[in-house]
């Protein structure tokens, strides 16, 4: 009888009991060395994955997340994970040493503002879909073989992360509900569903704390596995001693963040040395313990043996060879999903459309497909390389319109105003560089697209490439596409009051000139005054071509969007929610059109479309949807795939109806769909199909329930028990097999606290036939009904009433009916009160208290703040933990009369001790300036 194979505790056991302090050291940087006399090949963490292996050569390319997510359809979504887990393996087979097998995918933060940047890269504004997405995403990446995984994904980013200004710095002001009702979820449903190996904490601070050594938080994704590793995000340890100035030295900072769970530090590139050198001197200084080092080394040898790393013959995954990138099952996957993931938001009769149509004419149907995005598949920083990618013009041709196409750009000739160079003019070299030069025989044209905020890019008409600033000052053309951590493609036009034009390149900040030797133009002046000036001539107008094009043909798709590498992405938010205003005026210039005008938007994020949206005889829009983008808008529109995505993000009608960008008071600001009591443009859950639906006849298997309480405080995600089942009859009263997604929201019409407005509660496809009308049931959980109580410190479902109804989106109830809930009183308080958890806060914001963990209280700015308990029970004296900053500082305390608490004049944390009669009732302190509260202990 054989003795079992080892477990992956057992081999990492036996490599910790070998390996030396400083072995250990070495093994919490990114690139782990390899440690020969113990057959540890060198690793690192860390393969960007959000929708296909990125930067690593040929690899299937898929829609954006927040284009998944608006399938609804994690089945899909498990698919597309499961094809990049297979490419990311066969890339490791390749080269072991670059392709790592943890990914570093999903990103799970909820979709809070359309104005992030990196909308792109999350799923959706509701945490649970957003969780179960991502879970199903990572799911299929993982693999379902209960120890081995294909890959390990790791959740990005730990926590409350939806700026990109300042996003080093900020401090995301979260109370005890919208840090578990909201942001939390998100992260916590992947990791109940053991789809994940990995967390990412976020650059940002949380409650005055850098993320990167907020113990709380690490402590949260840790109930659901302890093994979970923790990685750091790219520079941010540096951070934490640098930008954010939270310690005054690299092995403090180094050990704080051990200390609080951090595994593996991202830093330096691939030079480990300076996290070496801190982690040493922190344990020479007595910072940190070698034990948590090695509990750190344990969990990163785990996930390095979850792999099958360490035990090659018993991994399943072997049989993943180099060549199944690109298969032509994943070129099939990819086209499903491109179609799965489009939504038609307007339809006035125009779509489907079809190419077979004769025109009037009798002849072939001719189509205009007008605009940026007409021609074009735009990648985003975390995209692949596509083996392919198909146009939505392209696409059309195939399937059998007699197409034209334009990107709608303006055509400019940009001649010298500098007198000693008459006629010359901004030109391609032989090289490819940009030059002032005499042109030969026709002018010098290029293609000028505008992005908004006077931001363009600029292609050489006849080869078609972009101008692309250089390190050195130089401007080549010679790029196909916007790219790069700074887009070198990037360009600015000024208009100056005379006429006349100056260029600036965005990435570097420098203003085009000639050189006076060699004819080269550069961007190289440091100001506005030292730029050239230039005769702007437009040669052929984008808007007039567009006007023609549309008066010319049967049909007009005009095809507008962003590019995801300018005007928001990483590093940078969006300016606003309108369409460029050149992109506007190509859709109005196409109004002289006789036949159907479709919009067709190619986007990261939601926009405000205004007026635009009455225009248009459909709207339709995609993602960045990758190699397949073409194929599947058209599939859609043609009606050969049936529409069945629905937005997963709000689409405001106006920018206000957003919130602020660094407003994360969800509930307290009544912020997304859950609280918002503004109307959007398009809801969430909306989303059109080309066959009309009925819902009628909604029965709740319970009508009146009621809930116990677990016994022990519920932590983590709220327990998933089975309120009611809500069941509905949906009719096919169309004429085409339609895919209808039955959702079932719940809006609270009492309840004890800021319950929402409104919130998604189950959801389920169908697909009917015409005339086919089925019965529809779907369980109602506790688990979108709970709320966090700050009393207990734990999920409850309170005593309340709910609508539940079937919406066609969340704001249109077609059936409904009541649900209400008998559940127990509220906890009384209890001490030691936080001022984090008192039961109501006004003008206040939340920042790190003295200890590792805990939070504290302070005002909004210079302001007056405060915040209070309805009722508590004082046995006598009381100690307060208070701390202020520099400046005017107040606080005073409320109960049986108003006390001022005298502070210590300097700054820093306190202890004051505060005499206060016995009894009950309301309790409230108030802060003003630089004061803080911590908590408060009962000494009675």
């Amino acid at each position: 009888m054989t003795d079992p194979s080892p477990t992956f505790e057992a081999i990492v056991d036996r490599l910790l009991a070998e390996l030396t302090d400083d072995e250990l050291v070495t093994l919490l940087h990114q690139d782990q060395p390899a440690i020969p006399r113990l057959g540890l090949a060198g690793f690192h963490t860390g393969q960007e994955a959000a929708h296909g292996v990125a930067w690593r050569g040929i690899a299937t390319v898929f829609p954006q997340p927040v284009g998944l997510a608006a399938s609804f359809d994690p089945e899909l979504v498990t698919d597309i994970g499961a094809a990049v887990g297979v490419e990311l393996r066969a890339m490791h087979v390749r080269d072991p040493e670059q392709n790592s097998l943890n990914a570093w995918a999903p990103v799970v933060n909820p979709l809070r503002n359309p104005l992030w940047g990196r909308n792109e890269e999350g799923w959706s504004e509701d945490p649970h879909l957003t969780g179960a997405m991502a879970a199903a995403y990572a799911s299929g990446m993982r693999g379902q073989h209960p120890t081995h995984w294909r890959v390990v994904p790791t959740l990005k980013h730990l926590l409350a992360y939806n700026n990109e200004t300042d996003r080093c710095t900020s401090s995301s002001s979260l109370s005890p509900r919208v840090l578990h009702e909201y942001d939390l979820p998100a992260f916590q449903l992947p990791l109940a569903a053991r789809a994940v190996g990995a967390v990412m904490p976020a650059y940002n601070l949380v409650n005055g704390r850098p993320c990167h050594v907020h113990a709380e938080l690490m402590d949260e994704v840790r109930r659901f596995d302890p093994e979970v590793v923790t990685v750091s995000d790219a520079w941010a340890p540096t951070n934490l001693s640098g930008a954010e100035r939270a310690f005054d030295s690299r092995p403090a900072s180094h050990a704080a963040a051990v200390r609080a769970g951090l595994d593996s530090f991202t830093d330096g590139d691939r030079n480990p040395a300076p996290m070496v050198d801190a982690l040493r001197t922190a344990l020479d200084a007595g910072l940190l313990g070698v034990d948590l080092v090695r509990t750190a080394a344990r969990r990163l040898l785990l996930l390095r043996a979850r792999t099958g790393e360490f035990s090659p013959d018993d991994d399943p995954w072997t049989g993943i060879g180099a060549e199944q990138v690109d298969t032509p099952a994943h070129r099939s996957l990819a086209r499903r999903a491109a179609a799965g993931q489009v939504v038609v938001l307007e339809n006035r009769g125009a779509l489907p459309t079809n190419p077979s149509t004769p025109a009037a004419d009798g002849g072939p149907r001719r189509l205009a497909v007008v605009g940026p995005q007409s021609e074009v598949v735009k990648h985003d920083w975390y995209s692949g390389t596509p083996p392919y990618s198909v146009t939505i013009a392209d696409a059309a041709r195939e399937a059998g319109w007699l197409v034209t196409s334009d990107d709608g750009s303006d055509h400019v000739a940009f001649t010298s105003l500098d007198p000693r160079f008459p006629g010359q003019a901004l030109t391609r070299d032989e090289d490819g560089a940009l030059v002032l030069a005499e042109p030969l025989g026709d002018p010098a044209v290029h293609r000028v697209i505008g992005w908004g905020e006077d931001s363009v890019t600029i292609a050489d008409h006849a080869t078609g490439l972009l101008w692309s600033g250089q390190d050195n000052g130089m401007v080549m053309i010679d790029s196909t596409r916007p790219g790069g951590w700074v887009a070198r493609e990037e360009f600015r036009e000024h208009r100056h009051d005379d006429g006349s034009w100056s260029l600036q390149h965005v990435g570097s900040g420098r203003w085009l000139r000639h050189e006076h030797f060699g004819g080269l133009v550069s961007a190289t002046a440091p100001t506005l005054a030292q730029a050239d000036r230039w005769h702007r001539q437009v040669v052929s107008s984008g808007v007039d071509r567009a006007a023609q094009l549309a008066s010319g043909h049967d049909e007009v798709w005009v095809v507008l969007g962003n590019d995801p590498h300018l005007q928001g992405r990483e590093t940078q938010d969006r300016p606003g929610l309108s369409l460029p205003g050149s992109q506007v005026a190509l859709w109005s210039a196409t109004a002289s059109s006789s036949g159907p005008r479709v919009l067709v938007l190619v986007s990261s994020y939601p926009y405000a479309l205004g007026s635009i949206a009455e225009q248009a005889d459909a709207v339709v829009w995609t993602s960045h949807a990758g190699q397949e983008l073409g194929h599947g808008v058209v599939d859609v529109l043609t009606g050969a795939v049936g529409p069945r995505a629905r937005l997963a993000q709000t689409w405001w009608a106006d920018e206000v109806d957003a919130g602020g960008l660094f407003d994360y008071d969800v509930i307290g600001s009544g912020l997304t769909y859950q609280w918002s009591r503004a109307t959007p443009e398009f809801a969430f859950g909306h989303g059109l199909g080309y066959s009309r639906t009925e819902f009628s006849d909604l029965d709740l298997k319970n009508q009146r329930v009621r809930v116990t309480q677990p016994g022990e405080p519920a932590l983590g995600l709220p327990p998933d028990i089975e309120l009611t089942t809500a069941t509905v009859t949906v009719t096919n009263v169309g004429e085409r097999v339609v895919d209808e997604l039955v959702q079932v929201y719940a809006s609270a019409l009492e309840h004890l606290l800021s319950a929402p407005l409104r919130v998604l509660v189950a959801h389920r496809w169908v697909r009917l036939h015409p005339g086919e009308s089925v019965r529809v049931s779907l369980p109602v959980s506790s688990q979108r009904l709970a709320t966090w109580s700050v009393r207990s410190g734990s999920w409850r479902v309170e005593r309340s009433r709910w609508r539940l109804y079937v919406g066609r989106d969340c704001l249109t109830p077609v059936v409904s009916a009541e649900l209400a809930i008998e559940a127990d009183d509220p906890p009384p308080v209890t001490w030691p009160l936080l001022g984090w958890t008192a039961d109501d806060h006004q003008g206040v914001e939340f920042v790190a208290a003295p200890a590792e963990r805990g939070t504290a209280v302070r005002a909004v700015g210079p302001g007056v703040g405060g915040m209070s308990w309805r009722e508590v029970t004082v046995n006598g004296p009381v100690r307060l933990h208070v701390g202020r900053g520099r400046g005017r500082a107040r606080l005073f305390v409320s109960f049986d009369g108003r006390r001022e608490v005298q502070l210590p004049t300097e700054p820093g944390w306190h202890t004051i001790d505060l005499p206060l009669p016995p009894g009950s009732g309301p309790l409230e302190v108030t802060v003003e300036g630089s004061a803080m509260l911590w908590k408060l202990e009962s000494l009675g």
